[in-house]
């Protein structure tokens, strides 16, 4: 199975790199396994919003808070404090 992987370098703004432990130690997943989580999700959203679906999250309230399409488009970096 190691074969079937790539291994990537990359440079993570700080709030990037405080999403990732975030993500990693809520989800109990290591950091490898959480980008590759992230890189699934991410492929996924995108797909769908180019189908012309929307993004939204349901409070306990029933209240949606949603995600617009542009969001996505933008120049991210400096976005995501966890």
């Amino acid at each position: 199975m190691a074969s079937d992987l790539t291994k990537l370098t990359v440079n993570l703004v700080p709030r990037s790199v405080t999403s990732l432990a975030f993500a990693a130690a809520a989800s109990g997943d290591t950091r490898t396994d959480t980008v590759n989580r992230a890189l699934q999700m991410y492929a996924l959203i995108l797909k769908e919003i180019k189908k012309g679906q929307r993004l939204a999250f349901v409070g306990p309230d029933s209240g949606l808070a949603g995600i617009e399409a542009d969001w996505f488009k933008k120049d991210r970096r400096d976005v995501g404090q966890p």
